[in-house]
């Protein structure tokens, strides 16, 4: 029995005490990027066995038990999760640098969170991620999954030409970008020392009295109001040029109101809501509970019923359709692979104006390989344009077993199985509380009502009826 005992201990004891591959940094395991935040790829890792690597460590924690990996940065900025953390301890941490192990330098980026967000990265190189527990004991055997995710494309109103009306009676809530970029040079901006993120948006009165419009986010961000101008395309024209705001908040709040009293019937007024955090956040514009003026948003040149972006084979179907159209001269389609830069792949002439249902289609036969993001820009006889709502496609040479589309959603989404059916789905938020539990599934695509989730992004673990478990982001807008 002893002979059996030491036998066993003897076949087990190199496994016991195998260091991992990526214990040092020369040995940093690759990992992909996904192109959107989904974390349809993920790479297991675990700590377990690591030792301390000889790179200092220029963040918090005790690096004892480090591991390492690398990714090729795709786009300026990504977003870093550790998932499915289990074992001896749940506090990780992990560091972000340039793809040096000769000499580091500084860090990146240093997170407790098991979730960061990196910006100013140069697409095209390589960076290095480090992972190890808070804790200076040693022996730990934590397991986890790392994504690399890249942030969605930012709203479609971040420029001056592209504000979008602020309506009387309804909710604006938006994702605001971590990075992306400040507003345009030649505007004075009063009290805004910097203009981080910008979000522009106008308001045309309807009804004279006090505006006061409530800015509502999680963290620190600011605003500026400018007027009145005579009219919306005076405002628009004469952007990059405006004088001194009538109104502007520079505080660390998180939460902002924007007053204006004695507004007049047909002034038109420009907000600029700027993140000044540089976090992805959702904002909310709304009238605050003191406003007695109106604003007029029924000289919108379209109503759009819907848009739609859909891969067929390697070609992208592009259908919108309008109940009514007011002076519109054409549609011009654009594409994006990164939702900041912007190139036309074709027009549709527009209806003119319309009280009947219009319908459109485009094919757009050579779509990037990955994502490829579209978009819609409506254009009036006298120039004026509005950008409408982004919509995305993924064309992907690898076969995924659960799809959640559409993605991003606003109320609803459908979770299909390719291989499999569903037994159960759960959603929860980015601190991990459960908002939606469903059960007793047997069918091989769900349809998930989402209307009471507040905007964000939120993590759906399905479980199959063949005992699998995945993990899929969704983005609530």
């Amino acid at each position: 029995m002893k002979n059996l005992t030491l036998m066993l201990f003897i076949l087990t004891f190199p496994y016991l005490y195998s260091q991992p591959s990526n214990d040092e940094c020369s040995g940093a395991i690759s990992v992909p990027v996904n192109p959107d935040l989904l974390c349809g790829s993920i790479t297991p890792g675990s700590i377990a066995s690591a030792t301390n690597s000889p790179q200092p460590n220029g963040c918090s924690g005790t690096a004892n038990d480090d591991v390492w990996y690398s990714f090729t940065a795709t786009n300026s900025a990504h977003t870093i999760d550790l998932l499915n953390v289990s074992g001896s301890t749940t506090d990780l941490y992990h560091s972000v640098y340039n793809n040096n192990c000769g000499a580091l330098g500084t860090a990146l980026e240093c997170s407790d969170m098991n979730n960061s967000t990196l910006t100013g990265l140069t697409p095209g190189n390589s960076y290095l991620v480090r992972v190890y527990s808070w804790s200076s004991s040693s022996g730990a055997t934590t397991t986890f999954d790392l994504c690399i995710g890249t942030l969605p494309p930012p709203p479609s109103n971040t420029t001056c030409a592209a504000m979008e009306p602020i309506c009387s009676g309804s909710t604006i809530s938006f994702q605001a970008s971590g990075a992306g970029g400040s507003a345009p040079i030649g505007n004075d901006y009063g009290c805004l020392s910097t203009q981080p993120n910008p979000t522009w948006f106008f308001l045309e009165i309807s009804n004279p009295g006090t505006l006061s419009i409530d800015i509502t986010a999680g963290a620190d961000i600011d605003y500026a109001i400018w007027g009145p101008f005579p009219n919306l395309t005076d405002a628009q024209n004469n952007c990059s040029s405006y004088g001194p705001p009538v109104d502007c908040s520079y505080s660390t709040s998180s939460i902002e109101q924007a007053n204006i009293s004695g507004v007049n019937s047909g002034e038109v007024y420009v907000l600029l809501v700027t993140n000044y955090a540089s976090v992805i956040q959702s904002i909310v514009v709304n009238e605050a509970a003191s406003n007695s003026a109106s604003t007029d948003c029924t000289i919108l040149p379209i109503q759009l019923i819907s848009f739609e972006a859909t891969a067929n084979s390697r070609e992208v179907n592009l259908k919108w359709g309008t109940a009514t159209e007011t002076q519109c001269d054409y549609y011009e389609i654009q594409r994006s692979q990164n939702g900041l830069f912007w190139e036309t792949i074709g027009f549709e002439k527009g209806s003119g104006t319309s009280n009947i249902e219009s319908s459109y289609y485009k094919i757009d036969k050579k779509p990037y390989r990955g994502i490829s993001y579209y978009r819609l820009k409506q254009v009036d006889f006298n120039g004026q344009f509005e950008l409408l709502p982004i919509r995305s496609v993924e064309f992907s040479t690898n076969k995924r077993e659960i799809n959640l589309s559409p993605n991003p959603t606003k109320d609803w989404f459908n979770i299909s199985a390719n291989n499999s059916k569903i037994k159960e789905v759960s959603i929860k938020d980015n601190n991990g509380k459960e908002v939606i539990h469903l059960t007793d599934y047997n069918n091989a695509t769900v349809f998930i009502n989402c209307e009471s989730l507040t905007p964000g992004v939120y993590i759906v673990e399905i479980s199959t009826t063949d005992h699998q478990v995945y993990y899929k982001r969704i983005v609530i807008y």
